[in-house]
């Protein structure tokens, strides 16, 4: 369950679904405009993963200290990769965002990260072959233009 519940949380954020077969970049348009292991939406992908780190205590502890301020990183780190995005990818952030937003309010209303695991809602979105789809197009994107997260 914590390996579960750890990837179940991080999947908006590190997007860390993959998909099996084939190479994760062949869905990617032939054609994308170069973005650069220091451009904004690189940047703004790495602040991201850095908001959620604390996430991580979850699956160690069950708790994560001062959790109304991480999810408020979070939350303004999605939307900073949503409006750095390059306009291809764009709507598959925005996807892993909403998943990440149910995430969070799963949190907040109870604390307990078993509420992720139970949340209906929750597990029909992030079971969704769209949604695992999304964050297999989102992982291979970052891979290819951003380099291994730090």
């Amino acid at each position: 369950m914590r390996l579960a519940l750890r990837a179940a949380l991080l999947i908006p954020v590190l997007v860390a679904a993959g998909g099996c077969g084939g190479s994760a970049g062949d869905d990617l348009p032939a054609v994308a405009p170069p973005v650069s292991a220091d451009s904004p939406f690189c940047v703004a992908v790495q602040a991201n993963i850095d908001a959620a780190r604390p996430l991580a205590m979850l699956a160690v502890d069950g708790a994560v200290a001062d959790l109304d301020t991480v999810a408020a990183s979070i939350r303004r780190t999605n939307q900073q990769v949503i409006d750095t995005a390059p306009a291809q990818i764009r709507p598959d952030f925005e996807h892993a965002a909403q998943v990440a937003e149910l995430q969070l309010r799963a949190l907040e209303a109870g604390g307990d990260p078993a509420a992720i695991g139970t949340d209906p809602e929750l597990a029909r979105r992030a079971g969704d072959p769209a949604f695992v789809e999304a964050s297999r197009r989102v992982q291979a994107y970052i891979d290819q233009h951003c380099g291994t997260p730090r």
